[in-house]
């Protein structure tokens, strides 16, 4: 078995966009890549701010695989996807999130609902459904396989935020939003000849799809 190195958490690559990955050609390298997500999610288990999902980047490798485990901390149950992108969208809220590469709070706009195509570890590719915190996790995620994270799209606060009256956190959030440059159909017509996006829109339609329901997040502090 190939010794696997398990990088620091800390050790991020943020800003640059992944490469896709072979998972049938490149089979070790998604593999070890895999199982030090794994064990890196693990560590963050020890603390009292267990992830629910790490991606590539956020352990430095430039590979376009995240794992999940929406019970983290409470279950083995890891989920790995290579090459993920979101293929449909729906409804939007504010999610309130903390990096662990950053370590500060952001509130972001997120899809409450998203589909995604993916490939399996053993090459097929699948498609699933997410909504609430789930989905937002996945969005997250795939931010980090992009070069995109929190710093870039989300608005940065501390625990100040918290103490500010509703008319002042309001007024922070609507200048916020009112910056927002979210171009998601220039990023949908430029995927429209691409092959896999293709075959993932027609993986939507024909194959059996997986919802995960997760308790959506209140922006406020409970």
């Amino acid at each position: 078995m190939t010794e696997t190195k398990i990088y620091p958490i800390l050790k991020g690559v943020m800003d640059e966009a992944c490469e896709e990955m072979d998972p049938v050609k490149n089979r070790t390298a998604c593999t070890d890549t895999i199982i030090a997500l794994k064990n890196s999610l693990r560590e963050t288990y020890k603390t009292d701010a267990p992830e629910a999902g790490l991606a590539a980047p956020q352990i430095g490798k430039l590979e376009r695989i995240f794992v999940v485990n929406f019970k983290a901390g409470e279950t083995n149950d890891f989920k790995s996807f290579i090459n993920p992108m979101i293929i449909s969208v729906k409804g939007t809220a504010m999610s309130r999130e903390k990096c662990v590469n950053l370590g500060k709070q952001y509130i972001v706009v997120r899809y409450h609902n998203v589909a995604i195509s993916y490939m399996t570890p053993m090459g097929k590719i699948e498609t699933a459904k997410f909504t609430g915190s789930a989905a937002r996790v996945i969005q997250y995620l795939t931010d980090h396989l992009n070069g995109i994270s929190l710093k870039d799209i989300g608005l940065e606060i501390d625990d100040d935020f918290d103490l500010l009256s509703d008319e002042d956190k309001q007024s922070i959030i609507t200048q916020y939003l009112e910056g927002l440059d979210i171009k998601v159909k220039a990023a949908q017509e430029s995927l429209k000849d691409d092959e896999f996006y293709k075959q993932a829109i027609e993986g939507l339609e024909e194959e059996s799809t997986k919802t995960a329901e997760l308790m959506a997040m209140d922006i406020k502090s409970k």
